[in-house]
């Protein structure tokens, strides 16, 4: 999935023009013909207007102290953590965030086994995963970037920040280190694989959601494969179509979501997804009906996986 200049939103041509690191972000993704997600465009009215209203965020450097006014003044990783504690903010993350919500899911703890805390300093010593697979130290202070008493990123809500603003911080600092400027705008968009590697040092596999009309062992995503992935504990994230997905639809383009779920619905296989914004546009409100059925709370949906197969682009996972 690309998005290509002729092909990009009005919307997301205004975030790019606010904020120059963000633009180039984008246009180092498309040069290289990465498969990534980004979602500023699409995200809830809400939030984009949050996003609008820290116009520039993006170029907060990541040892700005002075811009990161939230401090917990606590271990956060010492709190109960959920997959569905995820909410992305005002940071067009969700191919980082996805990840870490998979993960957790999947294997509850491994985050936090890699992540240590210092007391006297308040500060974190993350794990993450370099291009060889080699573990690398993240320092990360216990501060986060406010949009006055709010967070003005990930968190478990808008004024708690947790382990999901701990490992974006920690992103934000390996990628932004990497890029030489050191700020937000280096994690704008990216590929749900790529931040697997990082947090696990594991190499994911992708598969298109279509079959391959030339080879007929692809079978594409359907519901049989699926389960499987559930089955076996595999941290798995969908990433849905740049093009061809509309208003009334109830994924958004461009965007990741974590595989939950496959429950049977009246004969149908249904996926569970949960949306890293931690909440979900009107168009999913069947969506959101149907899983609220299956005992899922805000932030999930379930969709026919036909719909996969026809608003999806492709699967990442973690084999297990």
């Amino acid at each position: 999935m690309q998005i290509g200049a002729a092909a990009r939103p009005a919307d997301l041509a205004l975030g790019l023009a606010a904020d120059p690191r963000l633009a180039a972000r984008v246009a180092e993704l498309e040069a290289s013909g990465a498969a990534y997600a980004s979602d500023l465009a699409f995200m809830a009215p809400a939030v984009r207007d949050v996003h609008r209203q820290m116009a520039g965020a993006h170029q907060i450097h990541v040892d700005d102290a002075a811009k990161h006014t939230i401090r917990p003044g606590h271990n956060v990783v010492d709190d109960t953590f959920h997959y569905a504690d995820v909410n992305q903010g005002a940071l067009d993350d969700c191919w980082v965030l996805a990840p870490i919500s998979s993960i957790e899911k999947a294997d509850p703890g491994f985050l936090a086994r890699h992540v240590s805390y210092d007391a006297a300093s308040d500060a974190y010593k993350v794990t993450l995963f370099d291009e060889a697979r080699k573990p690398v130290t993240i320092d990360v202070a216990n501060s986060y970037v406010g949009n006055g008493s709010d967070l003005a990123f990930a968190g478990s809500d808008a004024s708690k920040a947790n382990l999901a603003s701990v490992y974006e911080k920690a992103f934000a600092d390996y990628y932004g280190t990497r890029s030489g400027h050191g700020d937000y705008a280096s994690i704008s968009g990216g590929p749900p694989a790529e931040a697997m590697i990082r947090m696990t040092g594991e190499t994911p596999q992708w598969r298109e959601v279509i079959p391959n009309p030339y080879d007929i062992a692809d079978k594409g995503v359907d519901g049989s494969w699926l389960r499987e992935r559930i089955a076996h504990n595999e941290p798995t994230v969908l990433t849905t179509k740049g093009d061809g997905i509309t208003d009334l639809d109830p994924i958004v383009p461009r965007h990741a979501y974590p595989l939950i779920d496959v429950q049977d619905v009246a004969g149908r296989d249904f996926a569970v997804l949960y949306n890293p914004w931690g909440s979900n546009p009107v168009s999913a409100k069947a969506a959101e009906a149907i899983a609220s059925q299956l005992k899922y709370d805000a932030g999930h949906l379930a969709i026919p996986v036909e719909d996969i197969q026809r608003l999806g682009n492709a699967v990442t996972h973690l084999k297990r």
